[in-house]
């Protein structure tokens, strides 16, 4: 049985296409980017209302908020910038240029640093919070896209979807001490404070890789390639995904498939090619026959 606490109590309208959300404690407001409209709805949490829409860049996709400068921070797909809000107004103060396509945005408190994913570039920008100017550009794996920040390290974790791995970048230096392979396709990521475990959901494998940041070695079937971080376990989420199968597939990068489509349509594709051999093959063979009974 449901109770009140578990069930939806309202549904706030918004813009087209949302995706990231954020909150700032600081007003009690919600930020919600619409990816279709180019917009950031602003819910009041109080009331769960719409009190403001914000025009920010083609395509924004996640959001985080700093609590350094009450600015939240807009990550735009489209058009390879973050779009600075400022809290206490609802308007944008900025816009920040970084790579190509970025997507996951994280705030490291320790430093005052945002962590943007930039897909396309296959980088992360680094962004000074006090002066909204990017102040490194890190490369990572193929097609980075989500970020996470462990606030017990201070390391921030990057999910490279086409490498299927996680960079690990040092938040004192901006520098990747660590890559570590996990299923295929690495996708969203979140840190656990409570017993200092990252989490990585892996969309082609159907599994969650749980990270434990440590200086022993993996002993698992995904292994890091340093000894600073290591998948310790994979946590399947569905019964046709299995620890060795993950093990045979998880290995190097480049061009395996992103999506789980890509391998069923190559299935189709050789079926294709070989059953058009036959199919010729048999022809040439009855050709052959009828040209020997004309003979005859």
């Amino acid at each position: 049985m449901v109770s009140l606490a578990d069930s939806v109590t309202s549904t706030v309208s918004v813009g087209t296409n949302p995706e990231g959300v954020a909150f700032d404690p600081t007003n009690g407001h919600l930020y919600v980017a619409n990816s279709g409209s180019g917009t950031v709805s602003v819910i009041d949490g109080s009331k769960n209302t719409v009190v403001a829409n914000v025009t920010v860049g083609a395509g924004p996709d996640e959001i985080a908020f700093d609590p350094t400068n009450g600015h939240v921070y807009v990550a735009n797909y489209g058009s390879s910038s973050v779009s600075v809000i400022d809290g206490s107004t609802n308007t944008v103060v900025t816009a920040v240029s970084v790579g190509t396509n970025p997507e996951g945005v994280a705030f490291d408190p320790t430093n005052g640093h945002l962590y943007v994913a930039n897909k396309g570039s296959g980088t992360v920008s680094v962004i000074d919070g006090s002066t909204n100017t990017v102040v490194a550009n890190v490369t990572v794996g193929s097609q980075p896209y989500a970020v996470t920040f462990d606030s017990a390290n201070g390391y921030v974790y990057v999910t490279n979807s086409y490498s299927r791995s996680v960079s690990v970048i040092s938040g004192s230096t901006n520098t990747v001490v660590a890559t570590v392979a996990v299923g295929i396709g690495p996708d969203g990521i979140a840190f656990d404070s409570t017993n200092g475990c990252v989490y990585v959901a892996n969309y082609s494998s159907n599994s969650v890789s749980v990270i434990t940041p440590s200086s022993s070695t993996s002993t698992s079937s995904t292994t890091s390639t340093t000894s600073s971080s290591s998948a310790t376990s994979t946590v399947s989420t569905s019964t046709t995904s299995t620890t060795s199968s993950q093990s045979s597939s998880s290995g190097g990068g480049g061009g395996v498939p992103e999506f789980p489509y890509q391998l069923p349509v190559a299935a189709a594709l050789t079926a294709l090619l070989v059953l058009s051999y036959l199919l010729v093959r048999s022809r040439t063979t009855s050709r052959g026959r009828l040209e020997t009974k004309r003979t005859l």
